[in-house]
């Protein structure tokens, strides 16, 4: 209403939700303001007041001041986020409440990579002294790429394996604008394998180097951006380094070996939902290993790139992070139960290479609440769904 929009202008104010309240409102609002003629710095807190009475009064519904505080609050945490990761802000860095903030649902893209950083353990505890940390750790990685001697024949064999898998990477092809990605992930990859040589490459890791190269790259700070393949490589590193049993084939049988971990898996599923966990082993579906690519990738051939990043951040700050992935293996199997119980195996495989059919946020949920409760598992996904 013109009206409306005069009175805006007039108070130099733009309080949307002035246009919930209904014209009958509307009209009491303007008659109270130009009685009582507040100033023009305490009219912020008579709309609030007025609305919320109204809202108490059951006169409007409150969807709207609750979007309004839900984005206030919002707005709250980026703040306080990015004062803490900020080495130029003397607020202190509290590691503890960023993982629990992104953990229990924050998100934000121009922050990501710096809370990242956090997350994986790249950064530094004096946060004054930030600078310097990322100065020795950026020349450290020049120094491994000039100790890589092009005669070097382990560079070669390393090349034979890596570019081959970039040539063919469905994320990288997925847009043309992403070819840039090519040479930087290759001499990130290279570079880990000739420091890490009893992990050496494994199948797919180039999906984690280009998460982090990806994220990276979103970095609003344009100094930052000049480092965005160092940075990515230790992100990277230290990821592996954290997972290197999974990756190492001769631990595969060990304790904490891959092995190990799928039957972590099935052993949540026996302990959450029996008679599909019975319906599985019947079917022998627990001795085909299909959920590798899972634990391995973290999901990133399963889903779109930004759902791929949310669920990230959901495991990457969780300190049990490893936990995690399999409380989301097991709640993806646990939501195929209908056809797990009533397939074949053949039909049943096919469908267990596609949990995209369920998105991830439901995934996480679950998987979360499954993690913390007791509950019967039909019960929680019944909740879920209904909410």
């Amino acid at each position: 209403m013109p009206f409306r929009n005069l009175v805006y202008r007039d108070m130099l104010l733009d309080f949307t939700y002035i246009n919930q309240l209904p014209n009958n409102l509307f009209s009491s609002f303007c008659s109270i303001l130009n009685i009582v003629k507040l100033p023009l710095k305490n009219v912020k807190q008579f709309i609030f007041v007025f609305y919320k009475t109204c809202i108490n009064k059951g006169e409007i519904k409150d969807s709207f001041m609750d979007e309004y505080e839900e984005k206030r609050a919002k707005m709250k945490i980026v703040d306080l986020i990015r004062k803490q990761v900020d080495p130029y802000d003397a607020t202190p860095m509290n590691v503890y409440e960023i993982r629990n903030y992104v953990y229990y649902g924050f998100s934000d893209p121009k922050l990501r990579p710096k809370y990242w950083k956090i997350l994986l353990n790249y950064y530094s505890s004096n946060k004054f002294k930030t600078e310097m940390f990322y100065k020795q750790a950026r020349t450290s990685y020049h120094e491994i790429l000039k100790g890589i001697e092009p005669e070097d024949s382990r560079l070669d064999d390393i090349s034979a394996i890596i570019k081959p898998e970039i040539e063919r990477s469905a994320l990288i092809n997925a847009n043309e604008t992403l070819a840039c990605y090519k040479e930087p992930i290759e001499r990130i990859l290279a570079s880990f394998c000739v420091i890490n040589p009893g992990i050496g490459y494994v199948q797919g890791m180039i999906n984690l180097a280009f998460i982090f190269y990806h994220v990276l790259r979103q970095e609003d700070d344009l100094e930052e951006l000049k480092y965005v393949e160092e940075d990515a490589f230790y992100l990277f590193n230290n990821l592996v380094s954290e997972m290197s049993n999974l990756f190492i084939a001769e631990l595969d049988n060990g304790k904490r070996g891959l092995k190990d971990k799928v039957s972590e898996i099935f052993e949540i599923i026996k302990v959450k939902d029996p008679e599909l966990h019975k319906a599985m082993t019947k079917k022998e579906l627990d001795k085909s290993m299909f959920p590798v690519k899972w634990i391995l990738l973290l999901f990133t051939s399963e889903y779109e790139i930004e759902d791929t990043l949310w669920l990230w951040d959901r495991i990457l700050s969780d300190a049990y992070r490893f936990e995690m992935l399999s409380y989301l293996s097991a709640t993806i199997v646990i939501l195929m139960r209908d056809i797990l119980l009533s397939e074949d195996f053949e039909k049943c495989m096919i469908v267990l290479q596609k949990p995209n059919l369920i998105g991830p946020k439901l995934v996480f949920e679950i998987a979360d609440l499954m993690r913390r409760e007791e509950k019967d598992i039909r019960l929680i996904i019944k909740e879920r769904l209904k909410n």
